[in-house]
């Protein structure tokens, strides 16, 4: 299966998911999503500092490619649901439908990834860029709390068998 069929199907599952979840359920869920979203901030708060923005730019998204795409979950996608208006999924569903260049994102248009900056996936976030003043370690122990309150939240959901 090509990436951009992939993700379509991981994403329309993570939206039927999301659509099938009642009031109570949501709420939990959105609960443990707030937290990686926080946590989320935070990385782009020193993503920031050490100006990434401007080297991301001038780089065209190196670390979107090389596979990145194909270790998204499901339930990134879902969290990221919580995350975005419907006008915002709507954005996504376009993108991800529209013909993409060999080896680029299917989550990324000609302004970069439509998804929130906070509710991007973790492989997303996980980059290690040398470009960057102290990119090799941007992550640092905000990555290790992203991954612990990811992993508390995949258990969270499959428990709730959403």
């Amino acid at each position: 299966m090509n990436l951009r069929r992939d993700t379509t199907a991981k994403i329309e599952i993570a939206a039927k998911m999301y659509d099938s979840m009642n009031h109570l359920k949501k709420n939990v869920v959105g609960q443990y999503a707030k937290a990686i979203f926080a946590i989320q901030k935070e990385i782009n708060k020193v993503a920031g500092e050490v100006s990434a923005g401007q080297v991301c730019e001038k780089c065209k998204g190196g670390c979107c490619k090389d596979g990145v795409e194909d270790a998204i979950e499901i339930e990134e996608l879902l969290y990221a649901m919580f995350a975005m208006t419907e006008e915002e999924r709507k954005k996504v569903y376009e993108v991800v439908n529209a013909e993409h260049e060999p080896g680029k994102c299917s989550l990324a248009d000609k302004d970069g990834c439509v998804l929130p900056k906070y509710a991007r996936p973790i492989p997303c976030k996980a980059f290690h860029c040398n470009s960057i003043p102290g990119g090799g370690d941007i992550m640092g122990n905000q990555g290790k709390e992203l991954k612990k309150a990811y992993a508390h939240y995949v258990k969270m959901v499959d428990a709730m068998e959403v």
